[in-house]
């Protein structure tokens, strides 16, 4: 029986995409980071890589977001351009990329697929594993930290499986799985891998701040992560998602959601007797 995802993101609010014109034309570009597309998300990573100002940089997405020319663009009085530039400021204001940018790569003719947005289709299992290895990417540097990267991608991109779970078309998570699997994304380049970590990150924190009752300010490696969540999983096991190897394989919101039901309700317990 396929259990349903409850409360997976709800990150695919109303667009309110921003318009302005200039000599009669119409030009379009993002409001919000989950109007970003992944082309775009690959130009403001390039140029974040660059030493200039965060103007500097506003100032570049600008004339590529909205596509002006850079002859146009430089026309326009100083007025003009800080109000194309401010309508983007919303890319300095941190990560809220929750939107799900690259659903597949192919990698020597074989197609691994993504996650949905905000980890939608994601098990515990899964969240715990990219955890762990995002966790140890933050925490060292060089080719420690570029192997973490590659586990961490190979744990999210996966080749079809046999049976689909909660509508995920991907196979089962295995550690052997994806341990095979991070040579391949080891080859992956380099803005891309990139992307990948930077999307992550945005439904990361999305996850992490819908439940403030589990995630606890540092407690671990990451801001607000924990460490290793195979205790909370075996705390949980045994009860209504069954043996631990049955609970890992929960849907992640499913999982989170009644783990946070669980807390307030010790907590309001804890409250009525003092």
């Amino acid at each position: 029986m396929s259990r349903a995802n409850a409360n997976t993101a709800k990150e695919l609010d109303t667009d309110r995409w921003t318009t302005v014109r200039i000599n009669d034309q119409a030009y379009i570009a993002p409001a919000k980071w989950n109007e970003v597309s992944a082309e775009q998300l690959a130009v403001w990573q390039r140029i974040c890589e660059r030493n200039i100002s965060g103007e500097q940089a506003l100032m570049i997405a600008a004339i590529h977001f909205y596509k002006i020319s850079k002859k146009l663009f430089f026309s326009l009085n100083s007025a003009q351009k800080i109000q194309l530039i401010d309508t983007l400021t919303f890319l300095g204001e941190g990560n809220k990329l929750t939107k799900w940018l690259i659903p597949e790569i192919t990698s020597r003719f074989k197609k691994h697929i993504g996650p949905t947005s905000g980890l939608g289709t994601s098990t515990i299992k899964e969240f715990r594993a990219s955890e762990l290895y995002y966790n140890a990417y933050q925490a060292t540097k060089g080719e420690a930290a570029e192997a973490a990267l590659d586990m961490l991608i190979a744990t999210l991109y996966r080749p079809k499986g046999k049976v689909h779970p909660d509508n995920d078309p991907r196979e089962v998570l295995t550690e052997l799985g994806v341990q095979k699997r991070a040579p391949v994304m080891a080859r992956l380049n380099e803005t891309t891998r990139k992307m990948i970590l930077f999307n992550y990150e945005g439904c990361r924190a999305h996850v992490v701040g819908k439940y403030p009752t589990i995630f606890i300010s540092g407690s671990g490696t990451g801001s607000n992560s924990l460490n290793d969540m195979e205790g909370v999983i075996k705390v949980v096991a045994g009860g209504k998602f069954g043996s631990f190897n049955e609970t890992a394989t929960t849907p992640l919101y499913l999982f989170l959601d009644h783990l946070s039901d669980e807390i307030k309700a010790l907590e309001n317990l804890k409250n009525s007797r003092k």
